[in-house]
């Protein structure tokens, strides 16, 4: 159930060069921020009358994949480590938990062992930083891969799951609460409120190779700033919510995520105003390290019922 889509640039392969990439992005640092490129959508007057969407598979041409245009800006992302009083998950929407998997890189390609391992670690993990939750469900996971040429495209299909570079949210408030319905309607009948997370934890070991950048939510008009997106595939549809460019939008990082630690972010919130959703994106990190190890990652997104 893919909730986005990646933003990639097509050229002839034998041009291609991750360092020459480093040297030409429009980009900048301090020892506190990153000015670094990400994926809005471009606004259009046809938003105004039509609905956006995006067809996630082959339409032959009959009708266009997308009616959503988007454009790169340039924004500052600050290391949240080296500040003196970060936010709490409670103010902006995000925070890192201590989550030590006992599986291995490799044991995270067999969906099995994410689903009976990681599963459980997760919701161990969300059952202490929610203790009056009355029902945690995993949703599903993913696991993204990033190519030596990503962002840059040869034509050829992908093998793998890219780092996502469109600054989005995974749900809107009814699709997430369609969604839990169809999936836990157990749940969903008995508890009111729905609360959904997305955890995401980097696998390949410190070095920011196209670390996530999450937007405080307290910098977010959401009347203005988001519009919701349906998401087409050929046996199933789901909604989300794209995000306009605001120089008021306030964007973090977690400085090279250790091995036992996790990120956590809000995508919806019945009992708040408008959901109270994250936007976040995947940014090429002009800091990393040459060789530093292309990214592989995991997420998963868990559904968490309140009475």
């Amino acid at each position: 159930m893919s909730t986005t889509e990646t933003l990639t640039k097509t050229v002839n392969p034998t041009s291609l060069s991750l360092n020459n990439h480093h040297a030409t992005s429009n980009v900048g640092h301090n020892d506190n921020a990153i000015q670094a490129d990400v994926a809005y959508l471009k606004y259009e007057p046809t938003h105004e009358l039509e609905k956006l969407y995006t067809m996630n598979y082959d339409t032959g041409g009959t009708f266009p994949r997308t009616n959503a245009k988007n454009e790169l800006n340039t924004i500052s992302i600050q290391n949240i480590r080296k500040m003196k009083a970060p936010p709490s998950f409670d103010t902006c929407g995000f925070a890192t938990r201590k989550l030590q998997s006992v599986l291995k890189m490799a044991d995270f390609d067999d969906s099995a062992k994410v689903e009976d391992v990681f599963y459980t670690e997760v919701k161990d993990l969300l059952k202490e930083m929610y203790p009056d939750a009355c029902a945690i469900e995993v949703l599903e996971h993913q696991i993204r891969k990033r190519t030596q040429q990503f962002p840059y495209h040869t034509g050829e299909p992908y093998k793998n799951l890219l780092p996502t570079t469109l600054v989005h949210i995974d749900f809107t408030s009814e699709s997430a609460a369609l969604t839990g319905r169809a999936v836990f309607k157990d749940s969903a009948d008995r508890y009111p409120n729905l609360l959904v997370v997305n955890l995401w934890k980097s696998l390949q070991g410190p070095g920011d190779d196209w670390p996530l950048a999450l937007c405080d939510v307290r910098t977010v008009d959401y009347e203005k700033d988001v519009v919701s997106q349906d998401l087409v595939f050929d046996n199933r549809f789901n909604e989300n919510l794209r995000v306009y460019y605001s120089d008021k939008h306030k964007w973090y990082y977690y400085a090279n995520l250790q091995d036992d630690e996790i990120v956590v972010f809000q995508q919806m919130d019945s009992r708040a105003r408008s959901g109270r959703g994250v936007p976040h994106s995947g940014f090429l990190n002009p800091c990393a390290d040459e060789d530093a190890a292309p990214r592989v990652s995991v997420e998963i997104r868990v559904f968490i019922n309140f009475k």
